[in-house]
């Protein structure tokens, strides 16, 4: 599999976990990009899409900024467990 999509089942998988504060940035982020918003569309009570429309770079980005927070979150889990 590509890098892009290890990337893209990566996000998939994980984009869940975030919180909703971390979800909205993401979809800052999606909205800023350079990505046509004809390929961002409102899906139930999220937003989905067109990940075939998005460059590798823009990917890449949304890949980091989730990598990072499910990053944060087990740090901040970690450290809780070792303070019991």
């Amino acid at each position: 599999m590509s890098r892009r999509g290890q990337e893209l089942v990566y996000i998939g998988a994980n984009i869940e976990y975030l919180t909703k504060p971390n979800r909205v940035e993401f979809l800052q982020i999606l909205i800023n990009s350079s990505m046509n918003t004809k390929y961002i569309k409102e899906k139930g009570a999220g937003t989905q899409f067109m990940t075939k429309h998005a460059s590798d770079e823009l990917v890449h980005v949304l890949y980091n900024f989730v990598r990072s927070q499910i990053k944060k979150m087990d740090d901040i889990l970690q450290s809780k467990l070792s303070v019991e």
